[in-house]
């Protein structure tokens, strides 16, 4: 992404690993499960994993769960 340092870079990409891990999840449990689609379900788990994979990612994040569930992209710009 222009205009970020590295580490929001890998972020990003982590972010997107994690939404389409989550879509590829939920539509199998659909497809071989009977399940329905859940839209809010997908997203709120996409940013659960995201949320992990940053913590784990980058030591001493200043933001909280909430924050970052609001404005991941405003949590970003706090990434050193």
């Amino acid at each position: 992404m222009l205009g970020c340092n590295k580490k929001a870079n890998i972020v990003w990409k982590g972010m997107w690993v994690a939404i389409v891990r989550k879509i590829w999840i939920h539509r199998n449990r659909i497809v071989f499960k009977n399940g329905i689609v859940d839209c809010e379900k997908i997203f709120y788990l996409a940013l659960i994993k995201g949320w992990s994979w940053v913590k784990f990612r980058t030591r001493g994040i200043l933001f909280l769960m909430s924050n970052w569930y609001m404005h991941p992209g405003s949590c970003l710009k706090y990434i050193v």
